[in-house]
């Protein structure tokens, strides 16, 4: 079996840790290109004591080839009304 050279080595490593660098040290960013259906980010804000304002839920329908048609939405959500919640952070 044939080995690789401490020197070849050293650069491979050299080069895989400058690339975990360059793609770790990449900021979170809204600007960037995003897919269909997540170019923006969910807003809640507070409308009442037990009611909160959704701005820009997804309302998008896909197709197999994955194109997206639709938009995005607006509601009011009142926590009386609620019934389950799947999920909340």
């Amino acid at each position: 079996m044939r080995t690789v050279p401490h020197k070849t080595g050293a650069i491979i490593a050299i080069i895989l840790f400058a690339l975990a660098i360059g793609i770790a040290g990449r900021a979170p960013s809204d600007e960037r290109d995003w897919e269909t259906g997540l170019a923006r980010a969910p807003v809640f804000n507070a409308a009442g004591e037990n009611e909160w304002t959704l701005r820009n839920m997804r309302a998008f329908e896909f197709t197999p080839n994955g194109s997206g048609k639709g938009g995005w939405r607006d509601t009011v959500i009142n926590a009386d009304d609620l019934e389950t919640v799947w999920f909340f952070v």
